[in-house]
């Protein structure tokens, strides 16, 4: 659960300063919006029509390989404006009696 809260706070300030987190993206649907934002841009300036290419990287490995001393540290100094979080999660439930159904939308909040 420690590890649920502490990435919930990271996306938090991730979102209250976007450009904080350069190119990294949380899901594919981010990566999308990026790539339409990108194009948009190249169409903006006039870029000639070219081939676009993409590249993609598989990191599964990559996290034994990070100093976490370190890691800690930026974030702790970079990342972190607050000396604490308040981290809430519920649920909202959505009765379906046609359905005989009832669908559950799970939420975050982060303040």
């Amino acid at each position: 659960m420690m590890l649920r809260n502490t990435y919930d706070v990271l996306k938090y300030e991730c979102a209250q300063k976007p450009d904080m987190a350069g190119s990294g993206v949380n899901d594919f649907d981010e990566v999308f919006y990026k790539l339409a934002k990108f194009k948009e841009e190249l169409s903006k300036n006039n870029f000639p029509r070219r081939k676009l290419y993409w590249a993609t990287t598989d990191i599964k490995h990559c996290y034994d390989k990070i100093d976490q001393t370190y890691l800690v540290k930026l974030v702790e100094t970079q990342i972190l404006k607050n000396d604490n979080y308040f981290a809430q999660k519920f649920s909202v439930l959505h009765p379906y009696k046609s359905l005989e159904k009832i669908q559950t939308k799970n939420y975050t909040s982060v303040r």
